[in-house]
């Protein structure tokens, strides 16, 4: 199956940095109210909602005309958005924004990425939450906050500790976990205008005509205390085909941020849940749930999806679950159920997450770090990328 054009992982990256490049000049391109509109669909990904839907739309077909000419070109059978500007743009095309899509390009989206009706829902942490509960997944309570001035009442009903979540980011970026009052309103004070000045923005976009009714993007979560865990997949039409499970160790930046140290695990809590929700969504293509897991009673929470690959997904080799394997099965027409694999326990330190967070760090020693040795690109691009951070931090 035509996955790719190159089979050696340098040449991978050298294939994946001549596609960026390639939609790079094409931005460069774009006029002068062109480049506005651009920035006009970012600030509608920080406030969650389409500022200017006739101006924005523009924007979303000039980019879909490019992806309908690589998709001529190299007659791909699978898309795999790799983060969340790509979904979006695959949402939008979904959608209709972009105009109407050939059906080849529409059946091939249905197939990379399952019910394309469900795009919206699953790349949402309020949709995502919506989705557990239809599944019966047990999730912690959850409140969007309408307004500024609802922060009390929220806290009122969950009680500290409590979590700060803003739509529209990744990586644990803008995840606030508030221990008391003084933390939570500043964490609501500091999120985006959108949640501060609602009134204004509502009536701004009601005099163009947009959905006001997805301003607010803020989601206030009760806080479970327990094992940060998550479980990568690769599912087709809404059933898991593959799947393994991390325990988070360690994280950097931060305690919300990106794993650095994982570790093997099992929990038939946390693949019976994924399960559920992949087929309540109908996803097709590569995922990740995140749970916290009671230490005591070993239920695992949900706390949201991500329905694209992560920096953890090429794990699976390295523990006997290839998700990339489970894919060429898929699109080879015979997709295999694999069976729950034993726990292992092996602890893998996260390249370059660990070796940022501490140089010295002892689990760079003696546990499995994940270094790309067999591609020294990425290896130097890393290094160089790492030296320049430590200088600013030093100059600073």
């Amino acid at each position: 199956p035509r996955v790719g054009r190159a089979s050696r992982p340098n040449q991978d990256a050298l294939f994946v940095a001549r596609v960026a490049g390639d939609l790079v000049d094409r931005a460069r391109q774009l006029n002068f109210t062109e480049r506005l509109l651009a920035k006009v669909m970012a600030a509608e990904n920080v406030l969650g909602a389409p500022i200017c839907t006739r101006f924005g739309d523009i924007v979303v077909r000039r980019l879909a005309r490019v992806v309908m000419e690589r998709v001529r070109e190299w007659q791909p059978e699978f898309i795999i958005p790799v983060d969340e500007r790509a979904l979006r743009l695959c949402r939008d095309m979904a959608e209709g924004r972009a105009g109407p899509l050939p059906d080849g390009l529409r059946a091939l989206l249905a197939r990379s990425l399952g019910d394309l009706s469900t795009l919206s829902q699953r790349m949402s942490r309020t949709g995502n939450y919506q989705a557990a509960m239809t599944a019966k997944i047990a999730v912690p309570s959850q409140i969007a906050l309408a307004d500024c001035n609802d922060w009390r009442e929220a806290a009122s009903k969950l009680g500290y500790p409590l979590v700060v979540k803003r739509e529209n980011s990744a990586a644990g970026e803008g995840v606030t976990i508030c221990f008391d009052e003084a933390e939570f309103r500043r964490a609501v004070e500091a999120g985006p205008k959108a949640l501060r000045y609602r009134a204004r923005l509502k009536h701004l976009l009601a005099k163009v005509g947009a959905d006001r009714s997805a301003v607010c993007d803020v989601t206030i979560q009760q806080y479970v205390s327990g094992m940060a865990a998550m479980r990568e997949v690769f599912c087709w039409d809404g059933e898991v085909i593959a799947g393994f499970s991390l325990e988070k160790i360690r994280c950097h930046p931060g305690p919300s941020g990106p794993a650095s140290v994982v570790k093997r695990i099992e929990n038939e809590s946390m693949a019976d849940s994924t399960a559920k929700i992949v087929k309540s969504l109908g996803l097709s293509g590569f995922a990740d749930v995140d749970f916290i897991v009671d230490p005591k009673t070993e239920r695992a929470y949900c706390l949201e999806l991500n329905p694209r690959p992560t920096a953890l997904t090429h794990l699976g080799a390295r523990l006997g679950c290839d998700l990339g394997r489970a894919l060429h099965d898929a699109l080879s027409g015979e997709p295999r159920i694999s069976g729950q694999l034993a726990a292992q326990g092996e602890v893998i330190a996260v390249y370059p997450r660990e070796w940022w967070r501490d140089e010295t760090s002892a689990v760079l020693q003696t546990a499995d770090h994940d270094v790309p040795w067999d591609d020294p690109g990425v290896v130097d691009y890393y290094a160089r990328r790492h030296q320049a951070r430590s200088r600013g931090q030093q100059t600073a």
